[in-house]
Parts: structure tokens; sequence; C-alpha cells
């Protein structure tokens, strides 16, 4: 039964991706929440949301549509199926809820042709950080570079009174050190 529910809640979903097609949208980002690895098992993942996720993001392409994934909760196990959904991005969250959200480790069994997005901690680096540690937050993740195609991001929305000055020094370290994360 839920499987018939994501299904029909997906063509629902494709609805929507048309129009922004016709309207000249480049990219649709779906964020997902209720499958990760620390709420469903792999298996379960596997059985139920797969196929689904593969066709989703297939017509979404054939419509000229960018496909992103925004995934909340550890992916860590389910990378091996991501890598076969056909999305074009893939978006974490930061380390959280017991889990390491490692970026490295992610870009390293990600497919190489898969953008990620990088995962800065919104409150530890840039509410409470210090420049000195936005910069080292940057320049850890830029190694993720190396790897395969990456963008400097943070985590998670940023938080209400986050320093400018910490989001200013976020780009601005990205945009010197992001062409040569050979520092």
């Amino acid at each position: 039964m839920m499987k018939y529910l994501i299904e029909k809640v997906s063509q629902i979903s494709l609805e929507w991706v048309k129009a922004y097609a016709e309207a000249g949208c480049d990219a649709f980002i779906i964020s997902e929440a209720e499958f990760s690895s620390d709420l469903i098992s792999p298996k379960m993942y596997q059985r139920v949301l797969f196929d689904i996720h593969q066709r989703y993001f297939k017509e979404i392409s054939e419509m000229g549509i960018f496909p992103m994934l925004c995934f909340f909760g550890n992916i860590n196990p389910l990378i091996k199926y991501i890598n076969k959904i056909g999305i074009k991005a893939l978006m974490v969250e930061e380390n959280r809820k017991g889990f390491s959200m490692d970026i490295l480790k992610i870009r390293e069994i990600l497919n190489e042709e898969i953008t990620l997005f990088g995962n800065i901690d919104p409150y530890e680096a840039l509410v409470k950080g210090r420049s000195e540690d936005v910069e080292k937050a940057v320049k850890k993740q830029l190694l993720a570079a190396q790897r395969g195609r990456f963008i400097v991001c943070n985590g998670s929305p940023l938080i209400e009174g986050t320093p400018p000055e910490n989001v200013k020094t976020m780009i601005g370290v990205a945009r010197r050190y992001g062409k040569n994360p050979q520092y």
C-alpha cells in the first residue's frame, strides 16, 4: 500500500515538474526525509522506493530538467542505490543525529558525474564559528572537489542570526581556493 501511495504522489509531482519545465526552469530538487537508512533499512529502500526513484528521475531528465535530490538522514548505506537512480546532483545534511555525513567519504563513493553539494554545519561553523573556523571547514570540504563534481554549500538552511561575515568568508574561501584545493 505504501509503495502504491508513493507512486501516486510521484505521478502528481511530475505534473509540477512539467509545469516548471514549461516555465523555463532548469532544475528540480526533491527532498527525501522519510526514507533515510536511519528510518528504514537499505533493503526496504530497495524494495519500496528504488524503482520509483529511477522512473521519477528518468522522467524529469526526459523533460529537460536537471534532477537533484536533497537527502535528509543517513545516506551512507544507500549510496550504492543513489548512484543508480539517475540524479545529477545530491545534497546531504551536516553531521547530526548520531551518524557521520563525511563529505569526503560520500564523494569517494558517489558516482563521479553526480555533483555533490557540501554540508558545512550552519550552526557550529557559520553561527558559532569564527572566520578562521569557516575557512577551515571550507578548505576541508574542497578536498572533495578533487574526487568529482562538488559545490561548497551549507548542509541545512542558514540560521537566523548567522553573521554575514561568516557567509562572506565561506563564499570567498570557496572562490579563492575552489579551483586549486591544494592551498
